[in-house]
């Protein structure tokens, strides 16, 4: 019964997070103009702060490094890795962990929209949808999980085209053994950190 709630509430905090999402991009878009780039083949890497919510966990801080490389304005390939100090909810074990550390790794392809953020003489940003299936490890299991996200790309320094920062959220779905509730797993994870192109 404990186990029913928690997944409930934590299904309602993800749709109210993921509302809040969609409200600010739509915000944004309205100040959105597409742009042709004219920006050749370049790297970007990104160390972030990562806040990371799980079904059975509680929110907890931990680290991710994004490596894509830009084939062109639109798609990107790049690989996602996050480490994660996960803390259980009461009455959660996760077949017996008591604090598993969670280390995921996967590659992603991204789909990116271009823009301008302004009217005129805006700020260059990027708009993109991640997809991504990868090798999971929570304790001494591991598992493949796959992810969807978006994210942004901003560069609020005009005179620079090598240094952002980025944002980016995206869920986490895997399977776990868990004896007190359901084995599927979607967790929510939020980075921030900037981003060196070169």
């Amino acid at each position: 019964m404990d186990g029913t709630m928690n997944m409930n509430a934590f299904r309602m905090r993800s749709y109210a997070f993921e509302g809040i999402l969609a409200c600010i991009l739509c915000f944004f878009s309205s100040m959105v103009h597409a742009r042709s780039s004219d920006v050749g083949f370049s790297q970007e890497l990104s160390p972030q702060i990562l806040l990371y919510t799980g079904d059975v966990s509680r929110a907890s801080t931990g680290a991710a490094v994004q490596y894509s490389y830009h084939i062109g304005p639109v798609l990107w390939v790049g690989v996602d890795v996050l480490w994660n100090p996960m803390r259980l909810d009461q009455g959660q074990s996760l077949a017996g962990k008591t604090s598993p550390h969670l280390f995921s790794a996967a590659p992603v392809v991204y789909w990116n929209l271009p823009s301008f953020l302004g009217v005129e003489d805006g700020t260059h940003a990027d708009f993109y949808t991640s997809f991504g299936l990868g090798y999971l490890r929570l304790g001494g299991d591991s598992s493949v999980y796959g992810s969807i996200g978006g994210g942004l790309l901003i560069f609020p320094w005009r005179r620079s085209s090598h240094f952002g920062l980025r944002f980016d959220f995206k869920t986490l779905f895997y399977s776990q053994n868990n004896p007190n509730g359901g084995d599927f797993m979607a967790d929510v994870s939020l980075g921030l950190g900037p981003s060196l192109l070169f």
